[in-house]
This record gives C-alpha cells, structure tokens and sequence, in this order.
C-alpha cells in the first residue's frame, strides 16, 4: 500500500511500521551474512559458510559484468539460468525505496511559485559534487520557507557555508549556520563576504539574471528577482535538543517572528536523526529539509559495534533506531550492515572499469598471513586503502605489517612465499567479488530501512503533521540523495 497525502497521521504511522516489518523479516533473513566481514572470507570459510549451494554455484556462473552490476537489482535478465539471484534481486528490490512507494513526488509536493537569483559565481571554488548539489537543496528549502512563510533558517552542520549563502544570497533568506569546527566557520565566513562582494558587483553590472527555479525542482515557474538578500551567519557551537534555539536566534536575527526552517545538507552519522530531535522538540521550527549520509558513523543503541571517527556537532544521543516500534524490539544492525547502507551501489555499477578489485582479494589473503604469522586474529586490524599505493602483492603486505606493528616479522615475507598465498588462494580472486558484490545486494534494503525508522518516528511526535521522503539530487553524482520533508 502506497503512503499518500490522504491518509490520517494515524494511518500513516501503522503504514509505515508495517513496511519496517516486512524490510525487518527479510533483513533478519541475511543478517549473518549482511554483518559479516569481508576480510575474513578466507580465514573463516566466509563463503561456504553463508552462500548457499544453490546461490554458489549461479554467482560464481555469471560473467564479469553481470557480477559489476549486481548491487543495482535489475541487470539480471530473465533469461539468465539464475533463478536463485534473480528471486533476492526482485525481493531486495521490492524493499528498497522505489519498491515501497514511500517517496513523494517533489514537483507535486512543493508546487507554487518562489524567488530567485542565478549568482553563478556562488558556485566558485566549491567541488564538483556541491555543484550539483547546493542549488537543489536551496530551491527545496525555498520553496518550503515560501509554503510555511518562513524567513529564517537554521543550517546544521553547515560546514563552509556552501548552503547557507546560496540561500541567503538567492533566495533572500537569514540563515544561521551552526558548525562544530571554528576553521569551517571563519572560511565561510570569508567565503561569504567574497561572495557578497561579487553579488554587488554583478547587480551595479546588471548582470544577475531572473530565473525560475531550476529545472531539476520545477518548470515555468514566477521570474520575479528577489531584490532583498538575506544574512547568512555562520557560527561555532554543540546545539542538542535542549539548546535554546529560539534566544540564538533572536541574539542574530533580532525582530524576526516567522518561525524557523531546520535544514542540513548530508549531516553525517547521528546528526542527521540528532537534526530531526532537534526540529520535533522546538516548537519555533515549523519545517524540516534533512539529507543524511554516513550510515556507517551511526552509533547504535542496541549495538557494541558501533561508528568510528564520528563528526556529530550533537553527541548525547545514538543515531539507530529513533522510532518507538524499534526501541521496544532493541533492534541493532550492526556496523558491517551499516557500511553496506553507506555504499555507493548507482556508482558501482555504473563503473567503467569493472571485475575483481585487486584490493579485496589482497586484503582478504593479507588476513590469512597476519593470522598464520602472528598467531593470532583481530577485528581491529585497519590498514585503510592501502592497496592504491603499492606496486604489487610485497609491498601491500610489507606496509601492512609495519603500520600494524609486525616490523620484526618481515623476515619470513620472502616474494616466494607471498606469491606461494597468492597462488594458493587464486580461487578467492573471484569470489571475494563476489562475495562484497553479493552483500552489496542488501545496500538500498538496509538505507531504506534507516529511512523508515527516521520516517517513523517523526510519524510519533504529536507536534508533527507531515512527513515525506523526496528524491533530492542524481544517486550517481550524489549517492545518499533521499531528503526527509517534515512540517508542523
């Protein structure tokens, strides 16, 4: 059953857990293999242990490109003698988000018209993915301050201001950018000031352009230019939900009386539900536009193995679950599942390059010599990306060991015997591809079932009246592209 706009609260809740459900039954399914680690395919007979025979025999049978292709869920054609993959393809993808039907649509969602100014020398100096980015997010954010007749907003986790000046420069908002790091809030603000500079420029030159809103939000949309540009105010601080966001506000933004719209664009680990405590507590905050990312930084209540190297500006709380129906289960993920949530599955298979990457098959006999070498297993043993920097198998494993603190075992890596693992381990070439390939499946059922739990529990606060998940940017050039909509 699709969640559309004519359902009740009520109606809307019980919809949304009976789709937790049904992606929590199929995820418990393969949660063991979901949470397994990819290194330890050789030192724990990873394969044998949770392919099944019948599931074995059809991926090891598909070719290099079909196996490239696999995390995307629909590159299988019928005609292939696969059936096993082809059935937890099609149950895979009636989980994800599309096969749910729990986006809205955006043009619909947010029809009416909005203003703006093209400053395209905003965009100067800002990475290639922001490009593409920052303008949709802002005309979103617009178009939701212009519904809710709201002036201000709060940008959370703000980072260079990329967001914030695109929305008070075009779009004539006041925007508080909140950020946890004073070198990010002294480059935005000179970032903003240049920009600022530019805009006046521009505007004596005459050469700022009316436009609609851009074509990826809506067509044929009010010209009008917004004459009035907005404050953008970058500042430092740790907010939580008792921050007094109304008296900060008011302390930059004095005689404003609109309300506030919270916004974060790809706020990392538990910031992004953290954002969503913070808009369902504080009854000034009227409406919510949040892009999350980083499943893989999330710290889980119900889990010990939680996220590393966290960036949150809001630290008192875990990040998974945020709903009621899943605290009452204790449920957990784990942190191998949540790595998969965080990959970049559109990318994956659209890759030019496809077939084995020589770093897991590396990484995975790495395992293998550091167990027999040092007697020992650990699941701490992180080496990062090593592999991009060496030149062949040797120095992979000679780096390895000394970044680990295993100098003095060197001694017994002669070439003979690191190319005698290699030879002997030659069958797990391909099937550690096909093993992360094969738990890559699991990608968009897992971010979807994050999604519905943050969906859920906005659904359970009684201050909220709207929910909806829109599709915000191309998943290829920006992979965590779903935005969460909330309204009061």
């Amino acid at each position: 059953m699709m969640l559309t706009c004519n359902n009740s609260k009520e109606e809307q809740l019980t919809l949304i857990i009976i789709k937790i459900e049904r992606v929590k039954d199929f995820l418990n399914r393969y949660l063991p293999l979901i949470c397994a680690q990819n290194t330890d395919i050789i030192v724990k007979d990873l394969w044998t242990k949770y392919v099944p025979e019948t599931l074995d025999c059809e991926l090891l049978s598909l070719d290099i490109d079909s196996l490239s292709r696999l995390p995307k869920l629909n590159i299988l054609s019928q005609d292939l003698q696969c059936s096993q993959i082809i059935s937890l393809l099609e149950e895979a993808q009636k989980l994800s988000v599309d096969g749910l039907s729990i986006e809205s649509d955006l043009s619909n969602l947010l029809s009416g018209p909005a203003k703006t100014v093209s400053l395209h020398s905003n965009y100067h100096g800002m990475p290639q993915k922001k490009v593409h980015e920052v303008p949709v997010m802002a005309d979103v954010c617009a178009k939701i301050a212009h519904r809710k007749n709201i002036s201000q907003v709060i940008d959370i986790g703000s980072g260079k201001g990329y967001l914030g000046s695109e929305l008070a420069l075009c779009h004539g908002l006041n925007v508080l950018g909140i950020d946890s790091s004073q070198s990010n809030t002294e480059g935005a603000e000179l970032r903003d000031e240049e920009l600022r500079n530019r805009f006046q420029k521009d505007r004596h030159k005459g050469k700022l352009e009316a436009s609609s809103l851009r074509e990826s939000i809506a067509e044929n949309q009010d010209s009008s230019v917004n004459e009035n540009t907005g404050i953008y105010c970058p500042i430092t601080m740790l907010v939580d939900i008792k921050t007094d966001l109304d008296k900060i506000m008011d302390e930059n933004f004095p005689n404003e009386n609109s309300g506030v719209l919270v916004t974060g664009l790809h706020t990392c680990g538990n910031l992004a539900a953290n954002i969503l405590r913070i808009f369902a507590s504080n009854d000034n905050c009227l409406a919510l536009c949040n892009v999350g990312c980083c499943y893989n930084l999330i710290n889980e209540e119900f889990s010990e193995s939680q996220g590393i190297g966290t960036c949150d500006i809001l630290l008192n709380k875990s990040g998974f679950p945020m709903s009621s129906h899943l605290q009452q289960q204790k449920f957990c993920l784990g942190r191998n599942a949540r790595m998969i949530a965080a990959q970049a599955v559109d990318r994956m298979a659209g890759k030019q390059e496809k077939g084995p990457r020589k770093s897991l098959f590396w990484r995975a006999v790495l395992q293998k010599i550091l167990q027999e070498k040092t007697g020992e297993l650990k699941d701490d043993w992180k080496i990062g990306r090593l592999a991009k920097k060496c030149n062949d198998f040797k120095e992979y494993v000679i780096k390895a060991f000394q970044k680990l603190g295993y100098s003095h075992l060197i001694s017994q890596l002669s070439t003979e015997v690191l190319d005698g693992y290699l030879k002997f381990y030659k069958e797990y070439e391909i099937k550690t591809f096909a093993f992360f390939q094969l738990r890559a499946v699991f990608a968009p059922v897992i971010e979807c079932f994050i999604i519905l739990d943050r969906m859920c529990y906005l659904w359970e606060q009684e201050s909220v009246k709207d929910v909806h998940l829109v599709k915000m940017f191309d998943p290829v050039t920006s992979p965590r592209c779903y935005s969460i909509l909330a309204f009061k």
